[in-house]
């Protein structure tokens, strides 16, 4: 068997300030296991469309912000991960999919999908592992 990458999600992680529950973002699914190669799709829903911002925090790093999508339109912090990374919205709810192309161990990490609401950040993640074999 080959090289395999874990991406459990973490619903709990959540920063928020006199926010109530249904402002924090939910991301799906709770485990996803795909080997190296491969791709990674993650999902992240909102209460209403507003931009979102998608962060990566590798282990023993700050987090990073990967990209932020407004109406439709992602804009990639690094130019060079436009080509492994796809970010696409639901036409019709405030659905937001994450997808990372060509699974390599620099992609672990957890992944964070936020928006803000007045001044405060709220935020769910999706954490992305190698598997210990």
């Amino acid at each position: 068997m080959g090289s395999m990458l874990l991406f459990p999600v973490l619903l709990a992680i959540s920063f928020w300030s006199c926010a109530d529950m249904q402002s924090v973002p939910e991301q799906t699914p709770e485990v996803l296991v795909q080997m190296m190669g491969t791709s990674a799709k993650m999902l992240c829903k909102l209460r209403s469309r507003d931009t979102v911002h998608w962060y990566k925090l590798a282990p023993g790093e700050r987090p990073k912000r990967i990209l932020y999508e407004t109406g439709g339109t992602p804009v990639f912090d690094d130019s060079s991960d436009r080509n492994r990374i796809q970010v696409r919205n639901d036409p019709t709810q405030p659905i937001y999919h994450l997808t990372i192309n060509s699974l390599t161990l620099r992609d672990s990490g957890v992944y964070y999908c936020a928006y803000w609401y007045t001044t405060t950040v709220l935020a769910g993640s999706n954490t992305l592992a190698r598997e210990q074999s």
